[in-house]
């Protein structure tokens, strides 16, 4: 978790990727930032993430994230 949180600081130093459970759902960060976070992910984790899974929930939270980051690693297994 530690190492995505990093990653996720390193878009935004300014949000509490910790606590914040509504990371798009309450409009914390924007378009541009949540494409940045998509690519970063995508990147940093060596996977596809595929388009049925860009929706809110999987972005909401730190938490949300690292499942679907999770989910996807076991996918390419």
């Amino acid at each position: 978790m530690q190492q995505l949180i990093n990653l996720l600081k390193s878009v935004n130093p300014n949000i509490d990727y910790e606590n914040e459970k509504g990371l798009i759902s309450d409009g914390v960060i924007d378009s541009l930032s949540f494409v940045m976070i998509f690519t970063a992910i995508a990147e940093n984790y060596g996977i596809e993430i595929p388009l049925e899974e860009m929706k809110p929930e999987n972005f909401d939270s730190a938490d949300a994230m690292l499942k679907l980051i999770e989910r996807m690693n076991n996918k390419g297994q």
